[in-house]
Formats: structure tokens, sequence, C-alpha cells
């Protein structure tokens, strides 16, 4: 396949997932993979702004919407492979120390983060200034600053949401190069490997599951132990490692046919869509989380190989513009959806926040998340590696 002209900003930060590094410039690019984090990430957005869209548009689409937070389990999956991409050497150790790999990650993904928590405090700390904070509130106060917040359930998703998804990250990337070092990967080939992959899917799948067949009816509309299974970091860290064990089967071989790779790439999204607008009928998000993580390993596998036309339809230049910002629209799409929505009840009163609200709102958080990855994302991890370790933070 005859590869679009790169850019500047293309050559110095190739693909990465939305929570990683850019690819050293020896690296191949994988511009499929950066366009499909934009996809993932929107799904993201229309879930937790589906309520804008509720009765105005197809009903199978809104049960596609329903389930958009599987968008998340795909970016812990593409997590793991693209740091093994990145970071792993064909003989499964880590290429740069580890100290310059945690600090590499920091500098990735805390000023934005950061940046997140900061758009959100006054919706987290106005509901406190007449009264005395809970205590989940105070523990809230002090674990989402330190990416911690995503190990109790009950502050997970209280101040700015989406960052508990950056709290799970931050666990993965503390055991990344150890995991590494246990040398797993090394002697993970062919039909060993098929069977790690397996096992890792029913560590993924064994927990919800039995809460769910064991549970009494109906189901609780909220539960402490289903939360726990969704947002507790241990429960989602074999996602992670199957990202890492397709990353290990990527670098060990790849497809050499277009076909073989777009059919792959074909049925793993309708795969995934299948699962998504009728698995709701059934189970609860928290099962069809983890029935669909081998669909997603599958399309990760197979997006990176570039080849073949669905890779083509996702690395299309301006799709992969959008996914290099897609890490900023996932981050900052909560608070900016508050802060407009307020703006918007103030300006037009009486008018509801429907499917216009929504264009509007998506077009100024996309234009947003551009302009934030130009203009902090990519500056701050520059300096922040500079003031760090300088080059020592990237794979030599």
């Amino acid at each position: 396949m005859t590869s679009a002209p790169q850019s500047r900003a293309e050559r110095e930060h190739p693909v990465t997932s939305p929570l990683h590094p850019p690819t050293p410039p020896r690296l191949p690019q994988l511009p499929a993979l950066t366009g499909v984090r934009f996809a993932a990430a929107l799904l993201v957005v229309c879930f937790h702004t589906r309520t804008t869209l509720e009765g105005q548009i197809p009903g199978g689409l809104m049960s596609f919407i329903e389930s958009g937070q599987i968008g998340v389990t795909f970016f812990f999956i593409l997590s793991g492979f693209i740091l093994t991409y990145t970071y792993a050497t064909p003989e499964g150790s880590l290429k740069t120390s580890r100290r310059s790999f945690w600090l590499a990650r920091l500098a990735r993904i805390y000023p934005v983060y950061l940046l997140g928590l900061l758009l959100s405090a006054p919706y987290f700390l106005l509901p406190v200034l007449h009264r005395w904070p809970t205590t989940t509130e105070w523990v809230t106060a002090l674990l989402s600053p330190t990416l911690l917040q995503a190990w109790l359930p009950q502050t997970a998703c209280v101040w700015n949401c989406p960052g508990w998804s950056l709290s799970a990250e931050a666990f993965f990337y503390a055991l990344f190069p150890l995991i590494l070092g246990l040398g797993i990967w090394r002697s993970a080939r062919g039909r060993s490997l098929r069977w790690t992959g397996l096992l890792l899917w029913g560590l993924t799948l064994t927990p919800p599951l039995l809460y769910f067949l064991l549970s009494p009816r109906p189901l609780p509309a909220e539960s402490l132990v289903a939360d726990t299974f969704y947002y507790g970091p241990l429960f989602r860290l074999p996602e992670f490692l199957l990202g890492m064990l397709v990353g290990t089967r990527f670098l060990s071989g790849r497809i050499s046919s277009s076909r073989q790779a777009s059919g792959w790439a074909a049925a793993a999204l309708a795969g995934a869509a299948v699962i998504m607008v009728y698995a709701h009928l059934f189970m609860p998000g928290f099962i069809r989380n983890a029935l669909i993580v081998p669909v997603l390993a599958l399309l990760v596998w197979s997006l990176a190989h570039g080849r073949g036309w669905v890779a083509r339809a996702f690395a299309w230049p301006p799709l992969v513009l959008l996914g290099e910002a897609s890490y900023s629209l996932y981050i900052l799409h909560v608070p900016v959806y508050l802060w407009l929505s307020s703006v918007w009840r103030r300006l037009l009163p009486g008018t509801p926040l429907d499917h216009t609200f929504f264009l509007v709102y998506l077009v100024i958080l996309i234009a947003l998340s551009v302009l934030t990855y130009q203009v902090l994302e990519r500056p701050a991890q520059r300096y922040l590696r500079r003031r760090w370790a300088g080059s020592t933070l990237t794979p030599s």
C-alpha cells in the first residue's frame, strides 16, 4: 500500500494510542490505529451525552451509542499493544530504563489530565460551598490529582469522570516494565499464545459473569460490586495484558495479504457492531465490555498491518489528525459539555439540550481538542521531557 505523504507533525509524532507516547521515528508508523482512536473516543463522547439524542435518532443507532463505554475497553487493549510495539525489544525486554519509561508516561498524560481536572473543578467544588464535604468528596479530592481514584468505585467517576481510565492506565504503566521483565511474552508463540489470550479473556469475563448469574433479579440499578468490576484497575488489567499479547504477536509475524487483513478488520468491526446493538437486550453493560474484548483485540491486530481498504479508510489524513487529538477530546469532553450546557441554558432559556445542541457541542469540542493538542499537549510533553531527562525518555 502506498502511504500518504507525511507532514512534519506526523514524522515527529507518529501513531500512538490516546494514552501513549509518540512512536520512535525508526519504527514503521501505524496510521490506521491513529484514525480508529478518534472513532473510539467519539463513541465515548456520544455515550456520555446520549440524552441529547434520545428520541431523535434511529433505535439501532441509539443502542449502538448506549454501548459506547466499550470505547474505553478498546483503549485499554490498544494501550498494551502500542506500549509493546514501542518499548519492547524482540527479546521481550524494555528498550529504555524504567525511570525513563515512567517519566515519559507522566509527561504524556498528565498535562491534559490536569487541564481536565481544572476545567471541571467548579462543578466538583460548587456543591460543597454551602455545606461540609462528604467523606467521598474529601477522598475524591485527594485521589483524583494523584491518579488513584479508580481504586475506589465510589470516587472513580466524581471529578471529571473520564479521568478514571487514566487512573487504571497509571497502574498499567507502573506494571508494564515489570511484566516485560517476567519474560512470559518471549515464550508466547503459536498455540501457547492463543491459550494465553483465552486465559486473559477468561479473567476479564469470569468475575462479571459470575456476578450476573448469581445476583438476584432484577439486577439493582446501582451496584458497588458491578462498579468495582468496571472501574477497578485489577479487573481491567487483563484487557491491557491482552493488548500486550497482540503486540507480541504482531512483532513476531505480519499478514502478507491485503485481502486477509481487510477481511479480519471487517469481521471485527461487524462483530463489534452486532454486540453493541443487540447484546443490551439480554445482558448489562459490564458483561458486554468483557464479551467484546477478543473482537477488539482482533481489530487492533488487523488494523496495525495497515493493509486493505479498512486500514486505508482509518488512515485518511484528516482522521489521523483527529486521532492525534483524541486524547484531549476524551479528557475534555465532560467539562466542555458542562460549561457549554450552562452557557446554552443562560443564553437560550427554555431551549432543550437536543440534537442541535449536540452538533454545536461536537464542533466546539473537536476544535478545542485539536487546539489543545497543538498548544498544550505536544509542547508540555516536549518541555517535561527536556526538563526531566532530555532525550533519555525516548527508547534508544
